[in-house]
């Protein structure tokens, strides 16, 4: 008895025989976060291409680390799924550059917000093909003490393979231009 053996071509044989070619896919490999939700400060993850668990107990940012990179990749996210089983959630944007904790409206003079005053969270996530590095970004701030998101100031970025958050940061703050002109 003999047996045949059938095989259907490949996606990448039938691209390259049609002369189109795929697109490089890219991996997330960090997430960087400066002020972000409960985060204060500049924190880094490093994501393992061949897979990554983010573990912890409840509250420990889990779900802000993950909200973090949806913020990066969707125009208008939907904050805290995880732990709302999908229903609407008290996070919004305002809440995670405030540093909102707690229950409650976020309004003001409430001890529960990290940075009731002028802030700036940033945000970047290193993506990589093996052969290139693109990094995308956001830097959002308040001037002031408003809880309001049309007082929110938005930045959004490709940034270069280089550029460190904070820099990005200083620029959001004013301290941009201070840097420039010490360095000539």
């Amino acid at each position: 008895m003999t047996t045949t053996t059938l095989s259907q071509p490949s996606l990448l044989e039938e691209a390259q025989e049609s002369g189109w070619q795929l697109a490089p896919t890219y991996i997330l490999q960090t997430l960087e976060l400066f002020n972000w939700g409960g985060f204060g400060g500049m924190h880094r993850a490093d994501i393992d291409a061949q897979g990554s668990a983010i573990i912890g107990p409840t509250g420990s940012g889990k779900t802000t680390l993950v909200d973090a990179l949806m913020t990066l990749l969707t125009a208008n996210p939907k904050y805290n799924l995880a732990s709302t089983g999908g229903h609407e959630s008290d996070r919004d944007l305002v809440s995670y550059v405030r540093g909102v904790s707690g229950p409650g409206d976020g309004g003001e003079g409430q001890s529960h917000i990290a940075r009731p005053g002028k802030t700036v969270t940033g945000l970047v996530a290193t993506l990589s093909n093996g052969e290139s590095l693109v990094r995308i970004g956001a830097l959002l701030w308040f001037d002031g003490t408003s809880m309001s998101p049309s007082d929110m100031k938005k930045l959004w970025l490709l940034v270069p393979p280089r550029a460190y958050l904070a820099t990005l940061a200083d620029a959001a703050t004013g301290r941009w231009h201070a840097r420039l002109a010490a360095t000539g």
